[in-house]
């Protein structure tokens, strides 16, 4: 009766009273984005083990996930991420002089040697794209892209940084940046890239927009999870102000199959999810513990009424012819809608074929 009011976040709220939930509505990528789901599964205080999915519209999951993974890259992304990882390295820099400053000691070397490698891999961005351009032919808007030619500029970066590029030497190079092992730098960059936080301004929403460097981070990511299988491409187009690459995967099950494995269960349904075998292997479901069962439709025998929009071609409507053997007092829709050519003709054969 006598509280304060206070600001509550109601995002932030809903996220911690999920743990002492039973049930859950969330959308897809709460559970098959990876970022999403780790920080929404610790804020939860769950964990897969704990879970017993439930997939409604599961005919959309497939794609669902291929958008997921659709991350793009371009020339200014790669310039802003320069300027904000300079920025964060400032923000580290002003804190190491406060009294125990010095445990960010390894993180601002870090920020710097990330800082150092993206701004030296702008050159060689600028070339790739510039190649890319080069090598379409006629009216082609777009040309497959190598994932080596992406994470070959970020190698040969950091080799510019810790003075490796064009030098064969028997002394060891110097630098003035921590060392980072060549097997782990792509994913060393990708942490730095990750961590960044700097204040950007509000998007149009009202909420802060997203660094570049995040963006930067999750196409290296996923470079580093699928770019040595079949399954994941890149793609060069036009559009935009210089071009862009973008991230395509093929195969969605890469990503769903350990979802599911981890998960306590699972139930998949939709209307339109047939055959459902083919949506199992799509997903990569386990075959021993999966489970597939098509349900026949239960519609009534005139099919329903068909509704359809008038448009500049004449759509007829007829007055239905009495047949005391029509079980349904409703006509059905090829009775009730005549029509010269075109899609509503493509209709009503496939309503005379399935017998409404």
């Amino acid at each position: 009766m006598h509280g304060e009011p206070a600001q509550t976040c109601p995002w932030k709220a809903a996220r911690e009273a999920v743990s002492g939930a039973d049930v859950f509505v969330g959308d897809y990528n709460h559970l098959f984005d990876d970022g999403v789901r780790e920080s929404s599964l610790k804020a939860m205080d769950l964990s897969l083990e704990d879970i017993i999915i439930i997939v409604d519209e599961a005919h959309n999951l497939p794609d669902r996930i291929r958008m997921t993974l659709e991350k793009r890259l371009t020339r200014t992304m790669i310039r802003n991420t320069q300027i904000e990882l300079e920025e964060y390295a400032g923000v580290l820099a002003q804190a190491m002089k406060a009294p125990g400053g010095e445990a960010l000691s390894l993180t601002h070397g870090l920020a710097t040697w990330a800082f150092d490698v993206v701004k030296a891999s702008r050159t060689g961005f600028d070339a790739l794209f510039g190649s890319c351009m080069r090598g379409l032919a006629g009216n082609e808007e777009e040309a497959e892209v190598k994932t080596d030619d992406v994470l070959n500029v970020f190698h040969r970066a950091c080799d510019v940084v810790e003075g490796k590029a064009g030098q064969q030497q028997l002394d060891a190079p110097t630098s003035t940046h921590p060392e980072v092992d060549v097997a782990v730098r792509i994913h060393q960059l990708r942490d730095v890239l990750a961590s960044v936080d700097v204040d950007l301004e509000a998007g149009d929403d009202g909420n802060p927009m997203e660094p570049n460097a995040h963006r930067v981070a999750e196409i290296l990511d996923c470079l580093i999870k699928f770019g040595s299988t079949p399954a994941l491409t890149m793609i060069y187009d036009t559009k935009g102000k210089d071009g862009r690459i973008t991230t395509h995967l093929l195969d969605p099950g890469l990503v769903s199959k350990p979802v599911f494995e981890q998960s306590g269960g699972a139930l998949l349904m939709s209307g339109t999810l047939y055959p459902p075998s083919m949506y199992a292997n799509i997903l990569a479901l386990p075959p021993a513990r999966t489970t597939s069962v098509a349900y026949p439709r239960r519609l009534l025998p005139c099919g329903g009424p068909c509704w359809l929009q008038r448009t500049s071609r004449q759509i007829h409507r007829t007055k239905p012819a009495k047949h005391a053997s029509h079980p349904c007092p409703h006509p059905s829709p090829h009775r009730c809608l005549t029509r010269q050519r075109g899609g509503v003709r493509t209709v009503l054969r496939h309503a005379q074929r399935s017998g409404a």
